[in-house]
């Protein structure tokens, strides 16, 4: 009986040790890492979103409401924010989706980014308020999230 407790408690620490170095060595680096990452693509769909507002293409981003990292949706390693925007259009969903795809593709080849793909993956409109998702692939699992995503948007 005393062997199988000890056989527990050693278990039990050993699951603790290990979920402390999971943190320590994966999660908060990954976590550092997609915040600088969300700094990078932030500043480019904000320079998006600003060149749109200057080539008045009949969208008025009239208010920013909120980037956030999707890995907690999506799976640790996939590099997707989403963006908030509040918007005055006349223009379809599909449309806009059009603008926003070509204006951030056109705005990489501009600044020579080929090594920085961003796409847009999703995109939705719900009472003048326009969610979209960028993801910046860069690796594996992103790769793999957006040939899922495409997938879907098939059928």
């Amino acid at each position: 009986m005393k062997m199988i407790f000890e056989i527990c408690v050693g278990v039990i620490i050993a699951l603790i040790i290990y979920e402390i170095l999971h943190r320590i060595f994966v999660v908060n680096p990954e976590k550092k890492y997609q915040t600088v990452n969300k700094d990078h693509v932030d500043a480019d769909v904000f320079k998006m979103i600003s060149d749109l507002q200057t080539q008045k293409q009949n969208i008025n981003f009239t208010h920013f409401i909120s980037s956030t990292v999707q890995t907690d949706v999506w799976g640790r390693g996939v590099m997707v924010y989403e963006y908030k925007y509040q918007i005055e259009t006349d223009l379809e969903l599909l449309k806009i989706r059009f603008v926003l795809e070509g204006s951030l593709s056109n705005q990489m080849r501009l600044e020579n980014k080929l090594n920085h793909k961003l796409m847009i993956t999703d995109c939705w409109l719900i009472e003048n308020t326009l969610t979209f998702d960028v993801a910046d692939e860069q690796n594996d699992a992103t790769e793999e999230y957006i040939k899922d995503i495409k997938k879907i948007d098939q059928k």
